[in-house]
């Protein structure tokens, strides 16, 4: 689960009077909530920034100091840090310089999107192949690659639609995720 300290702090403070009618938009509860479904096993949340800042723009110390304080800000919310291997990218801001810093930052893995990422780097069929629904390494990173159409079925019909059409033209198949850009 991504969650930035930010957001988790307004849940925080988003509480309701006991006994009220609106109960179920009591921040703390949802907390308390989300840190029971982290303990049980059900979810883990992804490191991250404090308010999901675009890496890119900031010097390495300041970023490894910011997500280093986010970790330590959930857990005193949650009851566990955010995961030490998995960092979540702001969307549409990765390119070979910001995968590098989130390596140097100390992860193994991150998010991409289909679209903005995948195509652009790859090619539509490429996007659209089976290497865009899995886990891909990129310039040495290993990529979750987001659905643009994830939970929309006639969008799903769609993208099928195209990959099999893209399977029926393309000239040339990958044998591996495995990338270099």
């Amino acid at each position: 689960m991504h969650i930035t300290p930010t957001l988790a702090s307004a849940i925080q403070w988003a509480s309701v009077p006991a006994g009220s009618a609106q109960s179920y938009q009591d921040g703390p509860a949802l907390n308390r909530r989300i840190a029971s479904m982290i303990a049980s096993g059900q979810i883990d949340l992804v490191s991250s920034t404090f308010s999901d800042h675009i890496i890119k723009y900031f010097g390495s110390g300041f970023n490894a100091n910011n997500v280093s304080l986010a970790g330590k800000f959930l857990q005193s919310i949650y009851g566990q840090a955010p995961s030490p291997n998995v960092f979540w990218l702001p969307e549409r801001v990765a390119n070979d310089a910001v995968l590098a810093q989130v390596q140097n930052l100390g992860f193994g893995y991150t998010f991409v999107d289909q679209t903005q990422h995948i195509f652009n780097w790859f090619g539509w069929a490429e996007s659209l192949n089976n290497d865009a629904y899995r886990l891909n390494t990129i310039n040495g990173m290993n990529v979750f690659v987001i659905d643009d159409n994830l939970g929309n079925t006639s969008s799903r019909r769609r993208t099928a639609a195209r990959r099999r059409w893209c399977a029926s033209c393309s000239t040339k198949r990958r044998e591996t995720a495995s990338r270099t850009r």
